[in-house]
């Protein structure tokens, strides 16, 4: 679960803290949407879900201006994070999600499909 600096209270009692925190999450027919429904679930939490979204770049944009806090996988806000434009509220290991990538080859893949299939290995 990520936010911008200003949700770093929320790191406290994650993740209990999330109850009624401004949310960005994915439309009702992903896959990480579900999944992270069961995390919010199984802790019996109801997050402000502000805005809700089907693309995971759209999502980071909205989390690092600050509109709310969210989960996204880890190699998606690698460099926000680095750059300290997004701040790591809590982690699940319960969440999974699947991963589809659709590359033309032309000899040479690019360092983001070079680092998601050593992540993968």
């Amino acid at each position: 679960m990520v936010g911008a600096p200003k949700y770093g209270v929320l790191k406290k009692n994650f993740p209990h803290s999330l109850n009624q925190a401004p949310f960005i999450h994915f439309t009702p027919h992903s896959q990480l949407r579900l999944e992270v429904d069961k995390l919010l679930n199984l802790n019996k939490i109801i997050p402000n879900v502000v805005c809700e979204v089907d693309d995971f770049k759209l999502a980071r944009l909205f989390i690092e201006k600050g509109s709310g806090v969210g989960y996204l996988p880890k190699d998606s806000i690698l460099e926000s994070l680095e750059l300290k434009k997004l701040i790591q509220i809590g982690e699940s290991k319960n969440i999974h999600a699947d991963i589809w990538v659709v590359h033309t080859y032309s000899g040479k893949l690019s360092p983001y499909l070079s680092r998601l299939f050593a992540m993968a290995k």
